[in-house]
């Protein structure tokens, strides 16, 4: 008891892990990419699952670049085929679901890419991203009216690479692979789990959800993933600005990311000025006082906030 009195102040113990704590304005219904796409489902569902593609995070105007791909497709003279490599040594994270492996996450493969378009193109399964696959891709309407058990414009030619037949010249449908609505997912997962897979995914992402009930995510680093360096090219005047300094590092650079649901604008405005979130929205309110002349406010940027 008496020691507990001490006048000598407490010594403050340097954090030891990496948070990003974020509030949402709504309830996350779900976490498999197929079937919810709004945009806080879909920020969530970015934590654990990858796509094929993504976009440069410094260049302007936006480039696609490789994720679970290897490269970006290869078209044949008439532009209606088109040949998706994907990128050797990329793995699910470890999860029971994987019982030939004993729980180890397996590479994926050009059967799961497979597998993706056809659960999101499958009979009385009505998933957002299949309006980017139906009457483009060829046999896929027949197969999502349950007229035929495969889809006829998919070939796969070897474990990492699939062939995609296309009805008509469409110079944009490789950005159908760019968000998590068409992430890539490991069949014996969705099997295993059934209707609980929205509520336990298993991706190939950065991070591991180690906590989902629909207003909190918790996500932790994911040990198995691929190795992904930070870019060493940007935009001019990227450098200036510090945008570069991180040039080679591997991703991801954050240990934790929680995500809580705070649908009133003012506890979520009040929670960011007390240091228990990283990032806000600026609540209507608050809107003349954050920010002046275009710039935020004196009194925030000298607390170190930034707009």
């Amino acid at each position: 008891f008496l020691s507990s009195c001490s006048r000598r102040p407490r010594e403050v113990k340097a954090p030891t892990e990496k948070i990003f704590r974020f509030a949402l304005v709504v309830k996350i219904p779900s976490l498999d990419p197929h079937i919810t796409n709004d945009v806080y489902s879909s920020l969530a569902q970015s934590l654990v699952y990858d796509s094929l593609y993504e976009f440069h995070y410094l260049k302007r105007p936006r480039s696609l670049v490789p994720a679970l791909a290897a490269s970006l497709p290869a078209y044949s003279n008439d532009k209606k085929t088109l040949t998706f490599k994907l990128k050797r040594g990329s793995y699910f994270q470890d999860d029971p679901c994987f019982e030939a492996t004993q729980g180890k996450g397996r590479e994926v493969t050009g059967k799961d890419f497979i597998y993706t378009i056809e659960r999101i193109a499958a009979p009385k399964f009505f998933s957002p991203a299949y309006s980017g696959f139906e009457d483009q891709v060829v046999g896929i309407n027949d197969y999502h009216a349950g007229k035929t058990k495969n889809i006829s414009g998919l070939k796969l030619i070897n474990d990492y690479t699939v062939e995609i037949r296309l009805s008509k010249v469409l110079p944009r449908f490789v950005y159908n692979f760019t968000g998590s609505s068409t992430a890539i997912v490991a069949q014996e997962c969705v099997e295993k789990y059934g209707p609980e897979f929205s509520q336990h995914p298993v991706g190939t992402g950065p991070y591991k959800i180690t906590q989902f009930d629909g207003s909190k995510v918790v996500a932790i680093k994911n040990p198995n993933y691929k190795v992904v360096s930070y870019p060493a090219d940007g935009m001019p005047g990227d450098k200036e600005k510090s945008l570069l300094a991180d040039a080679g590092k591997q991703l991801p650079f954050i240990d934790k990311i929680i995500l809580e649901t705070v649908i009133e604008d003012q506890p979520t405005w009040l929670k960011f000025l007390v240091g228990e979130t990283e990032m806000s929205r600026i609540p209507r309110d608050n809107t003349e006082s954050a920010i002046v002349n275009g710039k935020i406010s004196e009194d925030l940027a000298s607390r170190g906030v930034k707009l």
